[in-house]
């Protein structure tokens, strides 16, 4: 009776767990630093992953990495990284 109960108990706490995840988690939003191909690869990995509950604000291009960024239209690209506190707010 024991092991009924606490598979029962089990069931209803991972869909408590899993009902908190998908309705009442706030989104958070995330800037990624760095805007190279694998920056677009991890920013397109973390959209397609719903549970996550995570939104891509953008890309910071740090100040060495002026020659090869991605230029995409659904994320931007923030290019002054000494106006950060902006970019956060």
């Amino acid at each position: 009776m024991n092991i009924i109960l606490i598979y029962i108990l089990l069931c209803f706490s991972r869909l408590f767990y899993h009902f908190y995840l998908f309705y009442f988690k706030r989104v958070k939003k995330v800037l990624i630093i760095g805007a190279n191909e694998r920056a677009k690869i991890i920013a397109d990995e973390i959209q397609s992953k719903y549970a996550l509950k995570m939104s891509v604000a953008g890309f910071v291009l740090p100040n060495s990495q002026e020659e090869e960024f991605i230029n995409d239209d659904k994320f931007p690209v923030y290019k002054d990284v000494d106006s950060l506190k902006k970019i956060i707010k």
